[in-house]
């Protein structure tokens, strides 16, 4: 199609095809890691007595987080400490060394159980010394670092398996990041993947990614993945927007600036000059390469003149005509 342009507002390249890094991008944020093992969970229903740490605060391993209260603590206790008693008795007589290995078992037994409660080996290490049980428990902090959430308050009854508090240690966060689905079979664990924060722009942070979700997101049709990032410095920040390159592998592509590329609705188009003043609109596919180029992987021969400047002004020239 014969198309007029001012020269002035044009530009043309000759194209060529190179071998390019395949990526992906993925937009989010940095968050806390939560881990399983790092929200405290309960077993039983109980009774919160006391909140020992406020929002955010910076904890130590073996703080004490939060003091609970239930009448199962003190029967723990107390079968734990007759197991224990019943252990001494038999270490004393050499001619029960059968019992003995029984009592054994069953007092590991009973330390489990308050393991399973929540009680550390410090704190039935001193119950064992002391011989004294306690109707509430102080559950402590097994890692150093804040606390980012708590769930309760003093005096409310919590259920079996709610989550108490939430603790998090600040050197280490996780980057979460969406891809879409029709790019799920790209993607796999292990892959490099550099992230850019906008606190940081002049900063590249690279990592691999350790988790890619089962499913899809139903509201976003997106597959979200996930990468650990190493914070030793306390630079970086939960909920600092970041993007990210998740690097896929190698392909065949023509780059061109981002100007040569019109989008328009879902399809792509560039401009193909057949011409000193005709033009040939063709749908492209490929992938934003580095934010100011754009990577074409199908929809341009080389050895081609494309339209790198001036094509939206020409595509509004095409749409009118449509």
């Amino acid at each position: 199609m014969k198309k007029h342009l001012n020269p002035k507002l044009t530009e043309h390249i000759k194209t060529f095809v190179k071998l390019v890094q395949h990526k992906l991008g993925a937009v989010s944020k940095a968050y806390w890691e939560l881990s399983p093992e790092k929200r405290y969970r309960i077993r039983l229903a109980l009774f919160a007595f006391g909140i020992l740490v406020l929002g955010f605060a910076s904890i130590d391993v073996g703080s004490p987080v939060i003091e609970l209260y239930s009448p199962e603590f003190n029967s723990a206790q107390q079968e734990f400490l007759l197991t224990h008693q019943t252990v001494k008795i038999l270490t004393q007589n050499s001619s029960l060394t059968n019992l003995l290995a029984d009592a054994k078992i069953t007092q590991d037994a009973a330390a489990n159980r308050l393991r399973n409660l929540g009680f550390a080996d410090s704190d039935i290490l001193s119950l064992e010394r002391s011989g004294k049980t306690s109707p509430n428990l102080l559950m402590r902090s097994p890692l150093k670092g804040v606390v980012v959430k708590r769930n309760v308050e003093p005096g409310a009854i919590v259920g079996s398996g709610e989550p108490l508090v939430f603790l998090a240690d600040p050197k280490a966060l996780w980057f979460t990041g969406n891809v879409f689905e029709q790019d799920a079979r790209l993607i796999e664990r292990g892959q490099r993947m550099r992230i850019h924060l906008e606190a940081y722009p002049d900063r590249e942070i690279i990592v691999q990614v350790n988790y890619v979700s089962p499913t899809v997101d139903a509201q976003s049709r997106g597959i979200m993945i996930r990468a650990d990032i190493n914070n030793t410095d306390g630079s970086l920040r939960p909920d600092m927007f970041a993007n990210a390159k998740l690097q896929i592998g190698t392909t065949q592509a023509i780059v061109v600036p981002q100007t040569a590329i019109v989008r328009d609705k879902e399809a792509i188009y560039a401009f193909v000059r057949t011409g000193p003043e005709n033009y040939r609109r063709i749908m492209v596919k490929g992938f934003d390469f580095d934010g100011k180029r754009f990577a074409i992987t199908e929809g341009v021969e080389p050895n081609t003149e494309l339209l790198v400047k001036g094509a939206v002004l020409l595509n509004e020239r095409f749409t009118k005509q449509e």
